[in-house]
């Protein structure tokens, strides 16, 4: 009976361990916080394409995860009091972090599918071509676009370099016009 009762406890106890370290400190609470209202606020005013509240809190905590509140302030994303002072997308980051964060993006949004969507609405719009062809063209851009690709094209937008994985894509892409 004692033991049964003892293995209660240390179950209890280590369930709630978990609870706790997965909640992080206030901090980072607080910078998750901040990062998610700036993620909404840029995409409403960038994209055609609604991020979600679900979306959105996965995109920030897993930036604090991967970069650290630390890492946010010395970008000078999060200033002291962790309000949001630059977003993400204009502080060029590290290679490391930025292909974490790009990770993250695909981890947490449909970023595959938003390159794909944007990239047969410009070589195929609507209304403009056969349906036909333009089923060619979507099947194309999605044998091509692929979540390497994207991953790529993310890191080097974070990082401020230049854009030959977009390049790449769209030398790639040009077989899917004819």
């Amino acid at each position: 009976m004692r033991s049964g009762r003892a293995a209660h406890v240390v179950a209890t106890v280590v369930v709630a361990a978990a609870g706790l370290s997965s909640c992080g400190s206030d901090d980072e609470a607080q910078a998750v916080a901040a990062l998610k209202s700036q993620i909404v606020a840029n995409n409403s005013m960038v994209s055609d394409t609604a991020i979600s509240d679900e979306q959105s809190t996965c995109i920030a905590r897993g930036a604090v995860d991967a970069i650290t509140v630390d890492r946010l302030q010395d970008y000078q994303i999060l200033d002291d009091r962790l309000d949001v002072q630059k977003r993400l997308s204009e502080v060029p980051l590290s290679a490391k972090d930025a292909d974490a964060l790009a990770g993250v993006y695909l981890e947490c949004s449909d970023a595959e599918r938003i390159v794909e969507d944007r990239l047969v609405a410009r070589l195929a719009p609507a209304g403009k071509s056969r349906a036909a062809r333009r089923a060619k063209i979507t099947a194309c851009v999605r044998d091509a676009v692929t979540a390497d690709v994207v991953r790529d094209i993310l890191a080097q937008s974070f990082q401020k370099t230049g854009a030959t994985a977009y390049t790449r894509l769209v030398e790639q892409l040009g077989a899917c016009r004819g």
